[in-house]
């Protein structure tokens, strides 16, 4: 049974924490899945967790004091904080969308999956909470196979939850009109700066 609540239940816990905090990405995502489909969306998850996945291993492999530095570095908040709010600004100047004109591209696959590990890796409080799961994972499973399991199991949870929030999404889509989407993405938009500004400035009080 305890085998069965550490290496189930923690990573179940852990993956709904991971999807119900509300950041930027989570309005991205939503925002691709409405207007740009199912692939897509999967695209830009792939790049998200791709950048869980550098965190993780930073985490696990880089020891405390490698956390530590990266941590408390402002540069690092303040290029974070820089590349999310420009990210604001471009999403704010945005062509407006019609989505009888949209068509997706093959480079579109590329550029969600860039987009979505960027903008992940740029926000520094992933790193800390992956920091405290890998702290959690150490303290409790003293063997490297079992914190293997767990994080397999966490990311395969995570993983299943972020595809039912796209195939939700998409559902709405063919009941939002064209300026109820663009409305949405001015919002993602102030979203991204209101956040780069405070990840920016978050080390600095």
């Amino acid at each position: 049974m305890d085998y069965l609540i550490d290496l189930i239940i923690y990573p179940f816990l852990f993956a709904i924490v991971l999807n119900i905090s509300v950041g930027p990405l989570f309005f991205l995502l939503i925002e691709t899945a409405i207007s740009k489909g199912f692939r897509c969306s999967l695209s830009l998850i792939i790049g998200i967790i791709s950048a869980d996945l550098l965190y993780i291993c930073i985490c696990y492999f880089g020891g405390k004091e490698t956390i530590r530095n990266l941590e408390d570095n402002w540069i690092l908040f303040l290029i974070g904080g820089i590349i999310i709010f420009i990210y604001g600004i471009r999403l704010l100047t945005k062509k407006k969308i019609d989505l009888s004109e949209i068509k997706i591209k093959k480079v579109d696959f590329l550029n969600l999956f860039v987009k979505g590990f960027i903008i992940n890796v740029a926000n520094i409080g992933v790193l800390i909470f992956w920091m405290g799961v890998v702290t959690f994972s150490i303290k409790n499973f003293r063997e490297d196979y079992r914190v293997l399991i767990f994080f397999s199991t966490l990311m395969s949870f995570y993983l299943s939850i972020e595809i039912m929030k796209v195939v939700l999404a998409k559902k709405l889509r063919s009941k939002l009109s064209p300026k109820v989407i663009n409305n949405i993405n001015r919002l993602l938009a102030y979203i991204f700066m209101i956040f780069g500004i405070f990840i920016a400035l978050k080390n600095f009080f």
